[in-house]
């Protein structure tokens, strides 16, 4: 423990000062040394859920904001509400559908085969 002292901590995509695999490791310790502290209370945004998760030997609680699809303008469709103890879907799939389908040529052929990897196929 670092400290008694209450603490409320906010973190937006601390992911982001180095690998994801370093930076899940080093979320997961932050979040068990607050989970060790009664007084504290802390809210972290990230994309590395699933990889804190593995990392953590506390409880931590996931809530997610989910795209739903693309609209007829091909604009992202987006669940700002989050769903509590939910781990949401990222958006990449769908953006490299927009990607297919705003396309032509060698690039539409390009994010056709990139879109069939998130869809399972090789």
């Amino acid at each position: 423990m670092i400290s008694d002292s209450n603490k409320v901590v906010l973190v937006d995509e601390l992911e982001s000062i180095t690998e994801p695999g370093a930076s899940a490791k080093i979320i997961a310790g932050i979040l068990e040394t607050l989970h060790d502290n009664d007084g504290s209370i802390a809210v972290f945004v990230s994309h590395l859920a699933e990889q804190i998760l593995e990392n953590t030997q506390c409880a931590v609680r996931v809530d997610g904001i989910e795209a739903k699809g693309l609209d007829q303008n091909l604009n992202l469709i987006v669940d700002r509400t989050p769903r509590y103890n939910y781990l949401a879907k990222s958006t990449p799939e769908l953006i490299v559908e927009r990607l297919t389908r705003t396309s032509d040529g060698d690039q539409k052929e390009f994010y056709g085969r990139l879109l069939q990897k998130f869809k399972g196929k090789k």
